[in-house]
């Protein structure tokens, strides 16, 4: 089955827990990556260290770090019911891309089990749990979408997971064309990524701020059903 997390050029951390925090600002996440990668350098990439001591020197290096105490105070993140996986980082040096630190295609062997007793997360996660969670908003429409004609935007790892986190419950309830319609306005810079990843109450105060004349009264009919839900 084809996955949102990495299509052709496109990451996706959203399911890992990447938007988890009170500051889910695109610099502030990636403060939070960067010092995963960081310690991962001389930890989980060190040959010379038995694989288990890698994992629980990374777990131990992370845990003394100020920003991993920072993010994980509870006051500091969301408890938004996802994991948030400690082995989430950037997976190259340009910062173009975000994917799993233990995933079996970057150590060459499935390790999940043992690298996860050492971290902590939202949620206790198994090999079993991460291998077989799937992404939520999945659909083939979405992901022609993601691969077709809004490519550029969704190449930014920031905004790709934050889209596809709002664009679920329009997905099942108003069908494509308002998705792309929606993706749309973001990639003309009319709408914000980040509002696009609000729905629920706050969606009256998006619509009211939100330069209504750029879009169909379908779409605005949609927003304000999701105000009655």
């Amino acid at each position: 089955m084809t996955e949102l997390c990495h299509l052709k050029g496109i990451s996706c951390g959203r399911c890992c827990g990447l938007y988890n925090f009170y500051d889910y600002s695109k610099e502030g996440i990636s403060r939070v990556l960067r010092a995963r990668n960081r310690t991962a350098e001389s930890t989980l990439d060190n040959n010379m260290l038995p694989l288990e001591d890698r994992f629980q020197s990374y777990a131990q290096k992370l845990c003394d770090s100020v920003i991993w105490s920072d993010v994980k105070n509870p006051k500091m993140a969301h408890s938004s019911g996802e994991p948030m996986c400690d082995y989430l980082a950037f997976l190259d040096e340009d910062e173009k891309s975000v994917g799993c630190l233990i995933h079996p295609m970057r150590l060459g062997d499935d390790y999940r089990n043992e690298a996860l007793k050492y971290v902590s997360c939202w949620k206790v996660l198994t090999k079993d749990k991460c291998r077989n969670w799937n992404c939520g908003v999945y659909t083939p429409s979405l992901t022609s979408l993601v691969e077709g004609e809004f490519k550029d935007l969704f190449e930014d790892w920031y905004a790709c997971g934050l889209m596809t986190m709002g664009m679920r419950s329009f997905l099942i309830d108003f069908g494509p064309d308002i998705v792309k319609e929606l993706i749309g306005l973001v990639d003309k810079r009319l709408i914000n990524p980040t509002d696009v990843a609000i729905t629920g109450n706050n969606m009256f105060h998006l619509l009211k701020s939100w330069n209504t004349k750029n879009m169909s009264p379908r779409l605005i009919r949609a927003i304000e059903r999701t105000l009655t839900n």
